[in-house]
């Protein structure tokens, strides 16, 4: 009976401790939802597999991107960027900060192409001001909890900005897209 309750009993505290790790065996953005968590609310719409997460407080993810000058749609030439400029040291703390959110192992566990980051800027400043992930319900990055998104949006409005040209101070916003599979935070060696 004391080896059995002494099973019972370890069974019970690794399954305490492998409860953190197990949010990631739940796809959590199979349907239209609302995520409140704590001091924060994200929105999760879902249309025909696939899905857009964004914080409930965005005012531009399904906005028209518009120039002020002439109250019409704005629309890029391929190939030109008049708007804004991204230094490589920005582009590059994007690529770090995606993975420094995600150790190794749950890297590997984003086994697929990782999900899309849509970046809102603030055609005044250059601040990054709005964050959105875009992923397919099948895929990996559906089974990333949403804290996980919630850390990587605060650290890209911190760190992230952009060079206003001349062309993107007379639109509503300024937009860019990229597309990251983490690879996850390198181990530091202790001596």
């Amino acid at each position: 009976m004391r080896t059995f309750l002494f099973l019972f009993s370890l069974c019970m505290a690794i399954t305490a401790f492998a409860q953190d790790d197990s949010s990631w065996e739940v796809n959590h953005y199979e349907h239209t939802r609302t995520f409140v968590e704590e001091g924060y609310t994200y929105q999760c719409d879902v249309k025909y597999g696939y899905v857009t997460l964004y914080n409930a407080a965005n005012q531009w993810t399904y906005a028209d991107q518009i120039d002020n000058r002439t109250g019409k749609l704005y629309t890029s030439n391929l190939g030109e960027n008049d708007v804004f400029e991204m230094s490589d040291e920005t582009a590059k703390a994007i690529i770090r900060i995606v993975n420094q959110s995600f150790s190794q192992e749950e890297a590997r566990r984003i086994t697929d192409n990782g999900f899309m980051l849509t970046l809102f800027f603030s055609p005044v400043t250059g601040d990054l001001a709005e964050v959105c992930f875009n992923f397919s319900i099948f895929r990996d990055s559906a089974r990333i909890p949403i804290s996980y998104y919630r850390d990587i949006e605060l650290q890209l409005k911190e760190q992230v900005h952009v060079k206003v040209l001349e062309g993107g101070k007379h639109l509503t916003y300024l937009m860019t897209c990229v597309t990251l599979a983490p690879e996850g935070r390198l181990s530091v060696m202790q001596p």
